[in-house]
């Protein structure tokens, strides 16, 4: 929950390392996660992409949008 930038891409990096390696459900650790909305300036590279075939489970966290001006 303190670096929204480094958080949305290691969620990306986790997706696309499970979905690339053939697993069907990735367990993210229960916590706080606060990602980007950084979408807007630069939609390409922070997008979360999760593929059909992959279960994507937060364990009940809570997940956050960094505020903007």
């Amino acid at each position: 929950g303190t670096n929204d930038v480094a958080t949305t891409n290691g969620i990306i990096s986790a997706i696309a390392f499970a979905s690339n390696n053939g697993y069907k459900k990735i367990i993210f650790p229960k916590g706080k996660y606060t990602v980007t909305p950084e979408v807007a300036t630069n939609p390409t590279k922070y997008v979360i992409d999760i593929p059909s075939n992959l279960i994507v489970d937060f364990n009940n966290s809570t997940v956050n949008i960094s505020p903007t001006d």
